[in-house]
């Protein structure tokens, strides 16, 4: 028996569902189900009925409940308790070739702090919980992504490190390959597919009425960026993609500027709560100053 598989137990005892507690505890519903199976079988008896339609608790699994809900909830309390002079964060980690430069190096010094402890999870900018929502549920307590979103969100805090744009995506051998900067001009009558989340942020929307716009140019849009570098690769198409995606040591690709008056701005992003935790300004300084030795050099 484990803290994660009670802690699944209790939620769809309060849910009633394993989709929603699912969508709670940011796990699939078969790792929900997998924790409370297991559970039963160490306990010896069954805590969910799941012959009918709605599942519904055993008599033994409402007895369990019961009990074990205070019990969790004490436990929980002694933690946060323990913790009051310490602090664990968990550092969201969309794998952005920019990200990549320095958060490796950040963690690795907020590693060395004594009372600090730092666990990464790996996160799809495009996961249906909504990025605030993973900031806001403490699910994460730091990401690095745009400022745009997180627009609205009073009670997320943004620290910007750096303000960029757009560039075009090329193939090495492209005719437009030795420009240095690229206008609009230069890429119509052009199959384009410009990147975007499936939660459409505001630098896109205006991006896309740019384009929209301008004469003899036409769009698609995709949220998959290795979508987008399959098409560019074999389909003689170009991609608009935020900077923070573009690598500039990719073998297969180039990325030129593109000269836009859209921009937005990368940094950090974390739940103003934590500006009264202990160490934390440590944490933000570090991962501050990493982002800046790698972003001033670009």
């Amino acid at each position: 028996m484990n803290t994660n598989q009670i802690k699944c137990f209790i939620t769809v005892a309060e849910n009633n569902s394993f989709s929603k507690s699912a969508t709670k505890l940011f796990l699939s519903q078969s790792t929900i189900s997998k924790n409370i199976s297991r559970l039963e079988k160490e306990l010896g008896f069954k805590l969910i009925d799941r012959s009918h339609k709605h599942i519904k608790l055993t008599n033994k699994g409402s007895y369990f409940y019961q009990i074990i809900k205070p019990i969790a909830q004490k436990l929980d309390d002694t933690i946060s308790d323990l913790r009051e002079n310490s602090l664990s964060l968990t550092l969201g980690f969309t794998d952005t070739p920019t990200e990549s430069k320095f958060l490796p190096k950040a963690i690795d010094q907020i590693g060395q702090l004594n009372h600090v402890s730092v666990n990464v999870e790996v996160i799809d900018p495009n996961t249906p919980t909504g990025l605030i929502n993973l900031l806001r549920e403490k699910y994460l307590n730091i990401l690095c992504f745009e400022e745009d979103a997180f627009y609205n969100a009073k009670d997320i805090k943004f620290l910007p490190l750096k303000k960029m744009g757009f560039s075009v995506m090329l193939k090495r051998k492209d005719s437009l390959h030795n420009k240095k900067v690229l206008n609009f001009k230069d890429i119509r009558n052009r199959q384009i597919i410009l990147w975007s989340s499936k939660k459409v942020l505001p630098s896109i929307k205006k991006l896309s009425f740019r384009l929209a716009n301008e004469n003899n140019i036409n769009y698609t849009k995709k949220y998959d960026f290795m979508t987008i570098a399959s098409k560019v690769k074999s389909d003689a198409k170009i991609g608009i993609i935020p900077d923070i995606l573009a690598d500039k040591n990719d073998p297969d690709f180039i990325y030129i500027p593109l000269n836009s008056d859209v921009t937005y701005y990368f940094g950090i992003a974390y739940n103003r709560e934590l500006d009264n935790r202990p160490y934390f300004q440590r944490v933000l300084n570090i991962i501050k100053n990493s982002a800046n030795a790698f972003l001033n050099d670009k």
